[in-house]
C-alpha cells in the first residue's frame, strides 16, 4: 500500500470535494441541516486545527534528512479532518436509516479510513502520534458538539396539531 496516496486520499483537497458534494447533495434533496451539520462539522474542525498549530508551534519529526516541513506538527490536520468527515458521515447514516448494521458498517469503515490516514501520517514522518491522536480527538469532538447543537433539528418536524393529538392518545 502507497502511504502517499493514503495521505493524498486523507488530505484537505480531497476532504474539501468529499465534504462540498456531501453538502450539495444533501442541499438538493433539501436537507438543508444536515448539509449545515456536514460543512460545520469539518470546516470548524479546520479551523480550530489550525488555531491549535499556532498556539502550540510544536516541532514535525525529525528524519536521517532533518525535518521534512517547517509547519507546526500538533495537531495533525489530516486526522482532525479524516476523523470529522468520518464522523459526521456515521452521524448523517444514523439520521437517515436509523439502522444499526448500516450505520455500524459505514463508522467501521470511516474509522478504518480515518486509522490508515493517521497511520500514513506518522510512518511518513509527518507527525507523532500524539498529533495524530490529538488529531481525532479533535475531529470527534467538534463533531459531536457540531451535531449536539445542529443536529438535534435534524428529527423532522411535527406540526403542533400531530403534537397534540398525540399528547391526548388520539393519534
Amino acid at each position: 500500500m502507497n502511504l502517499r496516496v493514503v495521505t493524498f486520499l486523507g488530505g484537505p483537497v480531497v476532504r474539501a470535494a468529499a465534504t462540498g458534494e456531501g453538502a450539495l447533495l444533501l442541499l438538493l434533496q433539501g436537507r438543508y441541516r444536515r448539509a449545515v451539520l456536514l460543512l460545520a462539522s469539518v470546516g470548524l474542525t479546520g479551523g480550530l486545527n489550525t488555531l491549535l498549530k499556532k498556539l502550540v508551534d510544536r516541532r514535525r519529526p525529525r528524519t536521517f534528512f532533518g525535518t521534512l516541513h517547517k509547519s507546526s506538527s500538533f495537531p495533525s490536520g489530516h486526522s482532525s479532518g479524516a476523523a470529522a468527515l468520518s464522523a459526521c458521515t456515521s452521524v448523517l447514516a444514523w439520521q437517515a436509516t436509523r439502522n444499526r448494521v448500516v450505520t455500524g458498517v459505514i463508522s467501521l469503515l470511516g474509522a478504518g479510513w480515518a486509522g490508515l490516514v493517521g497511520y500514513s501520517r506518522v510512518r511518513l514522518h509527518q507527525h507523532h502520534v500524539g498529533d495524530v491522536l490529538a488529531g481525532y480527538a479533535l475531529g470527534c469532538l467538534v463533531t459531536a458538539a457540531a451535531a449536539l447543537f445542529i443536529g438535534r433539528e435534524l428529527e423532522p418536524r411535527r406540526s403542533p396539531v400531530s403534537r397534540r393529538s398525540e399528547q391526548s392518545g388520539s393519534g
